[in-house]
């Protein structure tokens, strides 16, 4: 299909067609900011979930960046002008934000043209591209706020660790108790934390948080979870993805291992998980 509207940029497979100028707070073609600037610089990707927020069905969100082509909806929880500031915590002047980068339709919101329509289908088809080139990058979790007391079902999965990462090994004699509380207690954190926080929920997150692995975790407020203590997290002193997904996924590990041992008719090892 030949371009019709000539705002439109031509596709490239690779590269995103718009990203938002934070300090324009405009919408620019990729290949109209200069080399250099994303060479130097690059550009900051964002992963969320606003679905169940949407303030009114229809009704369009006011002072939207110059240039955008189709209309972004009002939602609830803050207007445009708090979201800008969170995504000003990436670090890049530079981001692409799906609302301002991908068209999108809605209820009672400005109708795509085919043409959009066909452009939408493009960019999604190529967020592998996108979100592995960005530079930065942060994941907004709205429903979670790191200051509550009891701490939240997230905040606690971040701090798990296999009790084989502790200082003091339990005696191997009740190791495969201490296994199965450890596990009950990440399913039971898991549900909670599925139940309290909607990035959890969704399948397009879950592709943005493999392809974001080292990605901070932002809270509702926009602040990063920070422990100075030794030993932190695993990538630093913020919660990233990866304190999300290693505890559980080596859990999940082990367990798939000392099942296949038993299948083989192996005695279980009480000095291992």
């Amino acid at each position: 299909m030949g371009r019709i509207n000539p705002a439109i940029p031509p596709n490239d497979p690779h590269t995103p067609r718009w990203l938002l100028d934070l300090e324009e707070w405009r919408i620019h073609p990729y290949t109209s900011i200069p080399a250099a600037t994303l060479e130097a610089h690059g550009y900051g990707v964002v992963s969320y979930t606003w679905g169940y927020i949407v303030a009114t069905p229809g009704q369009p969100a006011p002072n939207p960046p110059a240039g955008l082509l189709w209309d972004v909806p009002t939602v609830s929880a803050w207007p445009l002008s708090r979201a800008r500031e969170v995504m000003q915590t990436i670090g890049t002047r530079y981001v692409w934000w799906d609302w301002m980068c991908v068209p999108q339709r809605g209820e009672g919101l400005r109708p795509l043209s085919r043409e959009l329509e066909v452009v939408q289908a493009e960019e999604i088809g190529k967020q592998m591209h996108i979100y592995g080139n960005a530079t930065k990058s942060i994941i907004w979790l709205h429903s979670t706020n790191w200051t509550t007391t009891p701490a939240s079902a997230m905040q606690e999965l971040l701090h798990l660790r296999l009790y084989y990462d502790e200082d003091t090994a339990p005696d191997p004699n009740t190791t495969p108790t201490s296994l199965q509380n450890h596990a009950n207690h990440i399913a039971a954190q898991l549900a909670l934390a599925h139940e309290q926080e909607h990035w959890t929920r969704s399948g397009w997150t879950l592709q943005e948080g493999v392809l974001l692995h080292e990605t901070d975790l932002i809270d509702g407020r926009g602040a990063r979870l920070t422990d100075l203590t030794s030993p932190g997290y695993f990538l630093g002193d913020h919660a990233t993805v990866a304190d999300l997904t290693i505890p559980v996924t080596r859990l999940a590990f082990e367990l798939a291992i000392a099942y296949f041992m038993q299948s083989q008719g192996y005695e279980p090892d009480v000095g291992a998980p």
